[in-house]
């Protein structure tokens, strides 16, 4: 089995040691919140390529034959729609569940699922097949926030993971939280890296987009992940986070860090994960958008 070390070590000094004391305990202890984020059973590179590259070449052609009435009913990039990011980091051990939900087009859900995702879990190793689990949602109440229901919806899950009892109770068992903690439940049980309780206004993506330019606009259908954070308290650990998946998926696509639209240079975002210059890089991102603050209305 392969094994990866996804720790992220700070290597700044600060000029005092007790601050350097006290902001590291703080990313400790943000960061122990997610211990239980990597898989118990990690694949060979080999396997996790195997199985990447097929589920890219069979999600071409799934798309392939899709009719110009259902896509644009379905109003999605091909690469967004398919969620590979999502199912690279879940290949990775760093995720433990893709959803499968589509708002514009609900139906769509069971076709990818029956079109691809089943046909790929078919087509993998063994290895790869048997930690993965593919589910249709069927509870009505499957509805964190106003206007969203994922009724209808799949969610792939890895069996291997620590969260696996978070995965069931979001998606199957959802009457166990309130409507207020359920979009934090969903997060967690999608591995996004926000705490219970976290309120969703800033905009990270994980996208697939070259060029170093700092502050760059993200180029139309180039994200692979996104997930909402509260900013600006947990943008350092979502800058975290991407540097394990970045890491992680480097022998597979090269991830670029995005925040609330706008691409971040590698050394930003090492910054960020330190725990410094969050204030000046929001006021940059601020100003490159043209708004008072680099967050998103929706929660």
């Amino acid at each position: 089995m392969t094994t990866f070390d996804f720790k992220y070590t700070p290597t700044w000094e600060p000029h005092e040691t007790t601050t350097a004391l006290r902001v590291q305990a703080r990313i400790e202890a943000l960061d122990s919140m997610d211990n239980d984020l990597v898989s118990m059973i990690q694949l060979e590179t080999a396997d996790i390529k195997a199985s990447y590259d097929s589920y890219l070449r069979m999600s071409g052609a799934f798309f392939a034959s899709l009719g110009a009435a259902e896509k644009k009913a379905l109003a999605m990039a091909p690469q967004n729609a398919d969620c590979r990011g999502e199912v690279l980091l879940l290949l990775l051990g760093l995720k433990p569940s893709v959803l499968f939900a589509y708002g514009t087009a609900p139906a769509f859900a069971a076709r990818i699922a029956a079109g691809l995702v089943e046909p790929w879990l078919a087509a993998i190793p063994p290895a790869a097949r048997d930690r993965h689990a593919l589910r249709k949602i069927e509870a009505d109440f499957v509805e964190p926030a106003k206007g969203v229901n994922f009724k209808h919806g799949y969610v792939l899950s890895d069996t291997g993971s620590l969260r696996r009892r978070e995965v069931d109770d979001a998606f199957f068992a959802p009457e166990a939280y309130a409507p207020a903690l359920l979009m934090s439940q969903i997060g967690r049980a999608l591995g996004y890296p926000s705490k219970h309780g976290a309120k969703r206004n800033s905009r990270v993506n994980f996208v697939v987009d070259g060029g170093g330019d700092d502050l760059r606009a993200v180029r139309r259908d180039s994200d692979l992940v996104e997930f909402l954070v509260e900013g600006p308290n947990e943008i350092p650990r979502a800058a975290r986070y991407y540097l394990k998946c970045a890491e992680a998926a480097a022998p597979f696509a090269n991830l670029r860090f995005a925040l609330c639209g706008r691409v971040l240079a590698r050394d930003r975002v090492e910054a960020l994960a330190r725990d410094e210059h969050v204030d000046e890089t929001a006021a940059a991102i601020a100003k490159a958008n043209r708004t008072r603050a680099p967050v998103f209305d929706r929660e």
